[in-house]
């Protein structure tokens, strides 16, 4: 019966601890990389994170709904299980609906924008030789 409280704390340390990892990578990209570059590499790991929420998240809940049936205290077990599922829903809503509306704004704003000086964007367009866009 140990197996059940571990495999609920490991499922919910990777998911919280995924989240913290996330932020670091997070501010760490754009620090270290040009703002372009630094949207595509999130953008390629998001989907990752995202699942990997789902099913971390998942788990939490699952177990925490086992531990609530058939340990005492109920109440909360019950109030931790509620909450694990309110926080594995935002996750779904933004891994399924915020999640590809940034994606279409970055793609829009990237064809929009000309990437580096008198480098062509994905529609052709350029700049001038001499502006004063930072490389």
């Amino acid at each position: 019966m140990v197996a059940v409280p571990f495999v609920y704390l490991l499922s919910l340390v990777c998911w919280l601890g995924a989240m913290v990892f996330f932020i670091v990578v997070t501010q760490t990209a754009f620090t270290a990389l040009p703002k372009v570059e630094a949207g595509t590499f999130l953008a390629a790991l998001f989907p990752r994170y995202y699942l990997f929420g789902y099913i971390s998240g998942a788990m939490a809940v699952i177990f925490a709904i086992f531990l609530c049936a058939t340990r005492m205290p109920r109440m909360w077990w019950a109030i931790a299980a509620l909450a694990l599922a309110i926080a594995l829903g935002l996750t779904i809503y933004a891994g399924a609906v915020v999640r590809p509306r940034v994606d279409a704004i970055r793609t829009v704003t990237e064809e929009a924008i000309p990437t580096r000086c008198g480098a062509p964007n994905s529609t052709g367009c350029t700049i001038s030789p001499s502006c004063s866009m930072a490389e």
